[in-house]
């Protein structure tokens, strides 16, 4: 089965491999063949010249700042021991256990936690510690899922799982792209599998994707052979007619999907 990362959780990968079923989704942690800190003595700290390399998360806030963290995958799981081993040669060792309810799924949690005496003083600190938040240590949480997430990483690094995913890339997947991002339509209005088909089918969806893909083609035969101003006088004179003809092929499909996904149907 190819899906794309947002379908690659824990959860998941447990149900396929219940119905024998093989995931092929982009491996959202980092290439383990390229990561530095899957070294060969986890209590040595990563080398110096290696610490940029190490795989982490840039979040933008509401005030405009932006802080950049270490991400999970830059400490490594100990199963032997039962805890996580930090860039920095630091264990992690197991604090508590939670049962959390994601999205109606029970999943058992462990966090791991670093003494804040040692995240003190380390080279790290300014890199690994959520300035935000204040937190003098850092934490790290394990679920019953993460096995399975490690061991699906190297395999999308293999020659053969690349060459079955590259089978995805469709060229149907352009007007899904298309519709989600330009027409805002990224969920249906109706409910029942009945009602949801109605909504999907003929110029309802299909339209503005085949609207746009028209009037790109004759601006670029415009511009081509005109270009200038005469160029978007064909334009405007393009979109009106797309326009017309999509909002009568609503009407005429009772959809009147043209008026809901926020665009004019009136020319100009």
């Amino acid at each position: 089965m190819w899906a794309d990362t947002r379908s690659l959780t824990g959860a998941n990968l447990k149900a396929l491999e219940e119905r024998g079923v093989t995931l092929f989704a982009p491996s959202r942690p980092a290439d383990p063949t390229t990561n530095p800190a899957r070294r060969a003595d986890l209590s040595q700290p990563v080398p110096a010249d290696q610490r940029d390399q190490l795989p982490t998360k840039t979040t933008k806030h509401k005030d405009g700042t932006q802080t950049t963290q270490l991400t999970k995958d830059a400490f490594v799981y100990d199963h032997v021991k039962d805890c996580f081993w930090c860039p920095h040669g630091q264990q992690l060792k197991f604090r508590t256990a939670t049962k959390e309810n994601p999205e109606t799924r029970s999943v058992d949690r462990r966090i791991h936690a670093a003494p804040a005496s040692a995240c003190a003083d380390c080279p790290l600190r300014a890199k690994c510690l959520n300035e935000k938040s204040k937190a003098d240590h850092r934490e790290i949480n394990r679920d019953e899922h993460d096995d399975r997430l490690a061991a699906h990483a190297p395999r999308m690094t293999t020659p053969e799982a690349k060459q079955k995913y590259a089978a995805r890339k469709h060229r149907g997947e352009r007007p899904f792209a298309h519709i989600k991002h330009h027409f805002g339509a990224r969920s249906f209005l109706l409910r029942s599998l009945k009602k949801v088909r109605l909504e999907s089918s003929g110029p309802t969806l299909r339209g503005p994707h085949t609207y746009s893909c028209v009037v790109g083609l004759m601006t670029n035969s415009a511009t081509w052979a005109r270009g200038g101003r005469a160029a978007m006088a064909t334009r405007t004179e393009a979109m009106s007619s797309g326009w017309r003809i999509f909002a009568r092929c609503s009407t005429l499909t009772g959809t009147g999907r043209a008026s809901r996904i926020g665009v004019s149907t009136s020319p100009g």
